[in-house]
């Protein structure tokens, strides 16, 4: 098998400098790293709903009360509605 070298060019229609670029690749890997850190909250609170459900079908009476509020937060939370109404200034 034979190798050859490659030599990328940019474009010279693109405006855009290596910096500009360094810094629009930059800016996608944090974007792409937030949006694993928010897929992995969602994965947590999902699972955490799910125990809290089961508790709510089994556990203490007093238990299954906070279960079902934290529950009930949770579940705002996952469906992107404020966990608590936001105080007005």
């Amino acid at each position: 098998m034979t190798t050859k070298k490659l030599k990328v060019r940019l474009d010279p229609r693109v405006p855009a400098t290596a910096a500009d670029l360094h810094a629009m690749l930059a800016a996608e890997q944090r974007a792409a790293a937030d949006l694993s850190a928010s897929y992995d909250a969602l994965q947590q609170v999902r699972a955490l709903r799910k125990q809290l459900k089961a508790i709510k079908d089994s556990g203490p009476e007093a238990v299954r009360e906070v279960a079902a509020q934290v529950e009930d937060q949770l579940g705002k939370l996952e469906s992107g509605l404020p966990a608590r109404r936001p105080r007005r200034v």
